[in-house]
Formats: C-alpha cells, sequence, structure tokens
C-alpha cells in the first residue's frame, strides 16, 4: 500500500466512528426527552451522520486514484 494514503484511511475511520456515535445518537433520541428537543436532535445527527457518509464517499473515491 502507498504510505500517502494512509491519512485518508485514518480519515475515513474517523469518520465512521463520528457515523457510528450519530448512529447511536439518533437511536436516543426515541427516548423521552421533554421541550420536544427529539425532533431538533434527530435532524442534527441525521445531517452530521449523512455528511460522514459523504466525506467517507469521497475519501474512498480519493483512495482509488
Amino acid at each position: 500500500m502507498d504510505p500517502r494514503k494512509l491519512p485518508l484511511l485514518l480519515a475515513a475511520a474517523v469518520l465512521v466512528l463520528v457515523l457510528a456515535f450519530c448512529l447511536f445518537g439518533f437511536l436516543a433520541t426515541f427516548e423521552p426527552l421533554e421541550d420536544g428537543r427529539a425532533l431538533t436532535w434527530r435532524l442534527v445527527y441525521s445531517g452530521v451522520g449523512a455528511l460522514s457518509v459523504l466525506g467517507i464517499a469521497l475519501l474512498g473515491a480519493r483512495f482509488r486514484r
């Protein structure tokens, strides 16, 4: 493996961890929350998770070059 690709793999690994955290957080918002904050947190976790998936896809495309 090309050593120049190691930072891409590390960045992708960090994004996978962020995605796992967002998935766990999204599922946790289905527990009862006061003041109707569940929708706000679902949107935040969904947005950050979607950006993580996009980042992983872009890094994967760059890794193949």
